[in-house]
């Protein structure tokens, strides 16, 4: 949900992105192409393409069978929805893009015999914030997905949890409405990527500001810039986190914010993509020009 390829686009390890009209026919692909709206007129959200992947499944079973060998047999089942929805989280990292599952299923290929090889079943996981953002990505954007993702599922399992939410959270600052709302998240999102050694809480917004400008700017120029970007997100973060009310309410400040904001996601972007491409940094050797 979030992303709208005009034709599909081919990732690592056999995943694809694809357009729903190109998509198997079913009931949930005549339902995406409509246009349908609310009760207040407002168009509802659908996915504009689909995260596929192709695997086997094994249909038959035992109804007394061993529930172990039952996990065992699924196994690659579940490793594939897993693999999808970190694919999902793992676009969120591209420049200007949100996306988030938002139907599961599985489609058995057109020469499968009728009957008992055939069918599906899906599902849709609850979101806090759906959002009404749509990005069009391209094949151009092919090799950066690839390089994100990989490095993503290269992770030990501890750090993939902790990037999962980063992305999660990240996403969801670009499909709330509220700035308020969006600068929280992006604010979060930041921190969890940033400060996650920082056991002791020790200043932090100060660490938070020298370990990101540091971290993407490509000389000092840009590092001082990025500095003060970095200075603005903690501390419209923490107006809001603290009192929940952003630039004492002052309407001018607050559009100002807002206008700041695609500015503020770009740079979020560009950390959490280093971060999950390259080798953790060495903080304090990176900070003294070591490195």
């Amino acid at each position: 949900m979030g992303v709208e390829v005009d034709e599909s686009i081919r990732l690592t390890n056999g995943l694809c992105i694809t357009p729903i009209s190109e998509m198997p026919d079913s009931r949930e692909k005549e339902y995406y192409l409509k246009h349908s709206f609310d009760a207040t007129g407002h168009q509802q959200p659908k996915p504009k393409s689909a995260i596929t992947y192709l695997t086997k499944i094994t249909r038959s079973h035992k109804v007394d069978e061993d529930p172990s060998y039952t996990f065992e047999r699924d196994k690659g089942f579940w490793e594939s929805s897993k693999l999808l929805y970190d694919t999902s989280l793992a676009l969120n990292a591209i420049e200007n893009t949100s996306c988030i599952p938002y139907f599961s299923t599985a489609y058995t290929l057109p020469q499968m015999p009728i009957g008992l090889f055939g069918g599906s079943g899906g599902g849709a996981p609850l979101h806090d914030v759906i959002g009404h953002k749509i990005t069009k990505i391209t094949i151009e954007h092919t090799d950066e997905i690839n390089t994100v993702l990989s490095s993503l599922l290269a992770m030990p399992d501890k750090e993939k949890t902790r990037y999962r939410r980063v992305l999660s959270r990240l996403s969801q600052s670009k499909r709330r409405e509220q700035i308020e709302d969006k600068i929280l998240d992006l604010g979060i999102a930041l921190e969890m990527a940033l400060l996650d050694d920082n056991r002791n809480n020790q200043q932090l917004s100060l660490t938070f500001r020298l370990r990101g400008s540091w971290l993407i700017a490509a000389d000092e120029n840009e590092r001082l810039l990025i500095y003060h970007e970095l200075r603005d997100i903690y501390n419209y973060r923490s107006q809001v986190a603290h009192s929940g009310v952003l630039c004492e309410n002052d309407a001018e400040k607050i559009n100002a914010v807002r206008e700041s904001f695609p500015n503020f996601t770009l740079i979020a972007e560009r950390i959490v993509r280093k971060l999950i491409c390259e080798e953790r940094p060495d903080w304090s050797k990176l900070l003294l020009g070591i490195i």
